[in-house]
């Protein structure tokens, strides 16, 4: 396990090589973040050598760099990520030991956060790469051609092309689905150490609540005939005291916190956003919380929510025409992984429906997005020919290496190589249809 991890590891990171070059230091495509992000002009001195890059410089970044340089922060009543002490230690951490080798070969680098971070990053997509082989393909040896076209789709996939140059901890929601897949596959019973461990990934990202939830109650179901007996199944049967057991982590950081510390425990998420609280205002008649992304009334919840779906689905628009295509071929017919696969997202595309504030794409792609690139992946892998497999491949890599930030006012920039993937996935229709290759 250590060694395909390691072998996935180098080779996204040697993929992220060319990705760097190509925004950050040759400037082929100038990123254009639109919103929060600007770009940052910086010199690295490397062995006597020194160049010049830009790099995005998130508005977060000094919010995020409190936490990094110094985990007490975390603590503070002021620190806007105190929900995500793992996310912020696990950067920290990959900080101090990197500063420590940096020092013992006397190699200068300025913004060694930064490194630090994107470090991170990569191991966030190492670890979604190596479950997602696991789940689709178990044990069976999959080639490395394959292996780096996995690679490829993953990490020119929008949440990570952009994600793993920034100090988001939003690739964290693809690892919450695969490893929650996972378990369900391993078919391990839950117990306290199982509700536990899901509580401690809580405090890396709250998305892994929701998953607990979802295996909970795939381990809770059992099928009947009557719609009704299976859902008087679910509620009787539902494993109450394992959630219960899975938020002790949580509550036993905030009791240290206020207790302890004597410092107010503090949720951006809720008493700045308003994420999902306004739905108890909305029971009393009250709206607290207004902006050009917030919809906090019903139905505009699901209203806003919807619009934001067609968003997602027009920004991936390759990938989700391959995977509507093969839908079609294989005439709807999935796979168990698959079916797993669609059951966990729709869950959390149900969950995300009812957060109140609905910035561009975002959380659509918690949900679908992730459904549309983990179908991308499985079909694209498994499809027979070489020609079709190299079509289909070009088509999503001139689609992906150019697409805008998802905050873009026109969605997509339309250019000659987006049209030119198009035009691609048509010639892979074509080719398809001649040759009946896949079954």
């Amino acid at each position: 396990m250590e060694k395909k991890f390691l072998f996935n590891y180098l080779t996204l990171l040697i993929i992220s090589v060319p990705l760097f070059l190509y925004y950050f230091v040759i400037e082929v495509q100038t990123p254009n973040y639109f919103l929060c992000n600007e770009l940052i002009d910086y010199s690295i001195n490397l062995f006597s050598y020194s160049f010049d890059i830009i790099y995005p410089r998130s508005c977060d970044q000094p919010l995020y760099e409190r936490g990094f340089y110094d985990l007490k922060q975390i603590f503070a009543e002021d620190f806007n990520y105190q929900d995500r002490p793992l996310y912020i230690s696990i950067v920290a951490v990959m900080n101090t030991v990197l500063v420590t080798v940096l020092n013992i070969f006397n190699v200068e680098l300025n913004s060694i956060i930064y490194m630090s971070n994107f470090l991170v990053q990569i191991g966030i997509a190492t670890y979604c790469l190596s479950l997602f082989k696991k789940i689709y393909f178990g044990d069976s040896k999959i080639s490395i051609l394959d292996s780096t076209v996995v690679s490829l789709i993953l990490l020119l996939s929008p949440l990570f092309k952009w994600g793993v140059f920034d100090p988001s901890h939003q690739l964290l929601t693809l690892v919450a689905i695969l490893f929650s897949i996972n378990f369900v596959k391993s078919e391990k019973t839950i117990g306290t150490k199982e509700a536990l461990l899901f509580g401690i990934l809580y405090m890396l990202h709250r998305t892994f609540l929701i998953t607990f939830i979802w295996v909970l109650l795939f381990q809770t179901y059992k099928r009947k005939e009557n719609f009704y007996e299976s859902l008087k199944n679910l509620i009787k049967n539902f494993k109450y005291y394992y959630f219960i057991i899975s938020l002790l982590p949580t509550l036993s950081y905030n009791v240290y916190i206020r207790f302890v510390l004597d410092n107010k425990v503090y949720d951006a998420n809720t008493q700045y956003w308003g994420q999902f609280v306004w739905i108890f205002d909305f029971i009393r008649g009250k709206v607290n919380y207004e902006s050009e992304w917030h919809c906090v009334t019903v139905p505009a919840n699901f209203i806003c929510y919807f619009e934001d779906n067609l968003k997602l689905f027009f920004y991936l628009l390759i990938p989700l025409a391959f995977v509507l295509y093969f839908f079609y071929k294989t005439k709807i017919k999935f796979t168990n992984n698959q079916k797993l696969t669609l059951s966990i997202c729709l869950f959390l595309y149900l969950f995300w429906s009812f957060i109140g504030w609905y910035p561009p794409i975002r959380f659509s792609y918690y949900s679908l997005g992730h459904l549309i690139i983990i179908l991308f992946m499985y079909y694209t892998v498994t499809y027979k020919h070489q020609l079709g497999k190299f079509l289909i491949l070009s088509s999503y890599l001139l689609f992906a290496i150019t697409l805008n930030h998802w905050n873009s006012p026109k969605l997509v920039e339309f250019n000659f190589l987006i049209y030119t993937s198009i035009l691609l996935f048509l010639a892979f229709l074509i080719y398809d249809k001649s040759s009946k290759s896949y079954s």
